[in-house]
C-alpha cells in the first residue's frame, strides 16, 4: 500500500491457484497472520475451470498490507507451482462524504473510456427497480470500459483499506499472461516489489480519456440514412444537425461512449427479439443498428467520413 496525499495506492484482490493439496496449504500458510493483515483471506479448492488443468487450491487475498505480502513472499515456495490468475490494481482517492465521492463518479458517466476498445457499460441503481447491492455500498453509478481480460472500473465505495468515502478506481486483469504482459507480475516476490502508484498513474494517462463531443452531423447524416451524400442545403443541414441533438437528448447521451453503449444496447435487444420469434423480420432501423462496426466514425476527433 502507498498513501499519497488523499490518494491510496494498493491490490485491491489477488488470486492465486496452486496445485499444492488444499490440506496441506491451510497445514503449512501462515493463515492466521496473514488473514490478520488484509481485509479478507479466502482458501478454497478452485473454479471447476482451473481445476481442470491441475490446480487444487485457490487463495483469494483482499486489501493485503505490506506485512501480508511479505508473508506470502516468504512463504512462496510452499505454494509451488502457481499462478498469479487475477489482480485488481487500486487507487482510493478519498473525499470528504459519501455525496462527493458519489457525485464525483456521475461526472464522470458517459465519458470515461479505454483507448482503443469500444467495450463500455454502466450500471446504475438509480435506474433499477430493485438493484442488489453488496451491504454498506454507496447507490452509485458502477462505469466499467475494456474486454474481459483487461478492463478500468470506476464506482464509489467506503475504503477497505479506512472505511473513509472515496472514488474507488481500479485496473482488473484476467490470466496469468495478461497480467505478465501489463504488469511484469508472475510471482508473489514482483508483487511485493511492485509500484502500484506508478503502474495506476501511467496507465491511466495511457490508456484512458476523456472523451471529446459527438460528430452531430455524422451522427444526424446516420439517423437520416444519408450518409453518402456530400452536399447539403443549410436547410438539411439544420435538419440533421437537430435530429441527432433530439436523439441525444431524449436517450440522455452526453459523450461518445454513452452513444457505444447505446448502440451495444440495442443489439443486444434485437437478438433478445429474434430469439423469441425466429420468423420477425427485422426493421430497416434495426438492420442499420446491426451494420455498425466501427463507433469510431461518430467520433469528432478519431476518424472522418
Amino acid at each position: 500500500m502507498q498513501q499519497i496525499g488523499n490518494c491510496n495506492y494498493h491490490f485491491d484482490k489477488i488470486r492465486v491457484n496452486s496445485q499444492k493439496d488444499l490440506d496441506f496449504i491451510l497445514d503449512v500458510l501462515p493463515v492466521k497472520e496473514i488473514r490478520r493483515e488484509c481485509y479478507s483471506l479466502k482458501i478454497r479448492k478452485p473454479h471447476k475451470k482451473a481445476s481442470t488443468i491441475g490446480n487444487r487450491v485457490s487463495l483469494e487475498i483482499v486489501a493485503p498490507s505490506k506485512k501480508a505480502l511479505e508473508l506470502l513472499r516468504i512463504n512462496q515456495w510452499k505454494l509451488r507451482p502457481y499462478y498469479i490468475t487475477y489482480l485488481e490494481v487500486t487507487k482510493d482517492t478519498f473525499r470528504e462524504s459519501e455525496d462527493q465521492a458519489v457525485s464525483e463518479v456521475k461526472e464522470d458517466r458517459g465519458k470515461l473510456r479505454k483507448r482503443w476498445a469500444n467495450s463500455y457499460f454502466v450500471f446504475d441503481p438509480n435506474k433499477q427497480e430493485n438493484p442488489k447491492l453488496k451491504k454498506g455500498l454507496y447507490i452509485t453509478p458502477t462505469i466499467s470500459c475494456g474486454g474481459n481480460t483487461c478492463k478500468y472500473v470506476l464506482y464509489a465505495r467506503p475504503s477497505k483499506v479506512n472505511g473513509k468515502p472515496c472514488v474507488h478506481g481500479e485496473w482488473r486483469l484476467q490470466g496469468p499472461s495478461v497480467i505478465k504482459r501489463a504488469t511484469g507480475i508472475s510471482t508473489i516476490t514482483d508483487l511485493f516489489l511492485f509500484d502500484v502508484r506508478n503502474f495506476i498513474e501511467s496507465q491511466n494517462e495511457r490508456l484512458l480519456r476523456d472523451d471529446l463531443q459527438i460528430d452531430m452531423k455524422k451522427l444526424g447524416k446516420w439517423l437520416e440514412d444519408c450518409t453518402r451524400q456530400k452536399k447539403f442545403s443549410d436547410e438539411k443541414l439544420s435538419e440533421i444537425m437537430f435530429h441527432a441533438t433530439a436523439f441525444c437528448s431524449t436517450l440522455e447521451i452526453s459523450a461518445f461512449a454513452g452513444l457505444i453503449q447505446y448502440f451495444k444496447a440495442e443489439k443486444k435487444e434485437i437478438k433478445k427479439r429474434e430469439e423469441k420469434s425466429r420468423h420477425r423480420r427485422r426493421s430497416d432501423y434495426e438492420n442499420r443498428i446491426m451494420k455498425v462496426k466501427n463507433y469510431n466514425r461518430f467520433a469528432k476527433e478519431l476518424v472522418d467520413d
